[in-house]
């Protein structure tokens, strides 16, 4: 909105200009015009009445006349040409402002056809909480996508879901070897994890100031300010490598794996 109006505002001032420009131009050749005009009668009538009174006097008639255009009338004609050039640059300045309106109210129509049948012939507001709702499902389906991986490669959805009391430990361990392979081939494609801290647990690790309290936390006797000295008692992990899925369609996000029918 704030474009649309900054865009009128400069094309307004842009057109108030041009208009202007050319109403002067205009006027200049009209008076230009005029005053060359009764010049030009005025140099013949006095070559013409050297020894005639009569003429000699409608030669000053006809420059009083003159005197009193340049006085009244090319004031009077520098206003009417301005004032027709102000309500012409008006009349352009809301033919535009009603164009664009017309032009961003049949934009706004075509995005709301792209969210979904529904959404035509929608008013605004209307049109706005479709598209926060499309936006709120693509954030689930994107929070939903690993759980969707881990269970379609490793079937760990699956896994959890079972209950474990019912298998004796040797098939716990059995299955849990599988599903961890599978898994983990997910998390390395995937997130490409690697430690905060790249030292073995147990080492002694010194930690500056101007550290990311969001890496590292820090537990204990923290007293004062850094840097500060103590023992790493987990790496941490963070992601070397996201890569943000490309979701297709308006699937139901609260779906994490879809049901599987093997028709006979």
């Amino acid at each position: 909105m704030d474009q649309t109006n900054s865009y009128q505002r400069a094309h307004s001032r842009r057109s108030f200009v041009i208009i202007m420009f050319f109403i002067v131009f205009l006027l200049g050749i009209v008076d230009l015009a005029l005053y060359a005009g009764f010049n030009a009668i005025a140099v013949k009538i006095s070559a013409v009445a050297q020894d005639d009174a009569g003429l000699k006097e409608l030669v000053g008639w006809a420059g009083t006349f003159q005197d009193k255009i340049n006085i009244y009338f090319i004031p009077a004609a520098a206003g009417i040409f301005i004032l027709s050039g102000f309500l012409l640059w008006f009349f352009l300045r809301l033919s535009f402002i009603k164009a664009v309106k017309k032009s961003g109210n049949r934009r706004t129509k075509e995005q709301a056809g792209a969210v979904g049948e529904k959404s035509v012939g929608q008013p605004a507001g209307q049109i706005d909480k479709i598209d926060k709702k499309v936006k709120m499902d693509n954030e689930k389906r994107m929070f939903l996508y690993l759980f969707s991986l881990l269970q379609r490669e490793g079937r760990l959805m699956d896994f959890f879901s079972e209950d474990l009391n019912l298998y004796e430990d040797a098939q716990i361990g059995a299955a849990v070897r599988s599903i961890h392979g599978n898994c983990k081939r997910v998390i390395d494609k995937n997130l490409a994890p690697a430690a905060v801290i790249n030292k073995d647990e147990g080492e002694d690790v010194t930690i500056d100031e101007g550290f990311d309290p969001g890496s590292i936390n820090l537990t204990g006797n923290v007293i004062g300010k850094p840097p500060f000295k103590g023992v790493l008692r987990h790496r941490g992990w963070k992601s070397g490598n996201m890569e943000m899925p490309v979701l297709s369609g308006n699937r139901n996000p609260n779906i994490i794996a879809p049901a599987e029918v093997e028709i006979l």
